[in-house]
């Protein structure tokens, strides 16, 4: 259905326990689709890592999908890697949300590096990762441009 769907452009999928199955036949069913913008799979903490790698793949060879939401889908450094590869690669997803995921200090390093490759993106949301702020000492970002709302967020 929605690989010749021309008229969903928001499709919600929170809340319901999608895991490896579901996240491969997703993943399939959306790789030529050109209407979806905007897709939400939070809170189905079956698809962990294995199945970010397919999510990874759809992000990697779709055209159309501008917003994406993975909060707390229980996956971890490995899924961020898969992510990360994808975001080198993908270039329409403006808005992407991976909050409350347990990316630990190597996968957040590799979004980190691999948004150096990518110009589309523009909000990106890591909220709930305090993982990375007790395991680090220093906070190093300057020339950001935060203002006062930007250092009220940050403390």
């Amino acid at each position: 259905m929605l690989q010749m769907n021309s008229s969903i452009t928001s499709l919600y999928l929170e809340s319901n326990k999608i895991g490896l199955k579901g996240s491969t036949d997703l993943s399939e069913s959306l790789q030529m689709n050109n209407t979806l913008t905007f897709l939400n799979l939070s809170y189905n903490d079956n698809i962990k890592d294995e199945g970010i790698f397919y999510i990874s793949k759809l992000l990697q060879n779709n055209s159309s999908i501008k917003t994406l939401y993975l909060t707390c889908n229980c996956f971890g450094m490995k899924g961020a890697i898969y992510i990360s590869k994808s975001l080198e690669m993908n270039s329409t997803l403006t808005e992407f949300n991976l909050s409350g995921n347990d990316i630990e200090d190597t996968g957040a390093t590799a979004i980190s590096k691999s948004l150096e490759q990518n110009s589309t993106l523009s909000n990106l949301n890591l909220y709930c990762l305090f993982f990375i702020i007790t395991i680090n000492v220093n906070l190093n970002i300057p020339g950001n441009k935060i203002g006062a709302e930007g250092a009220s967020k940050i403390v």
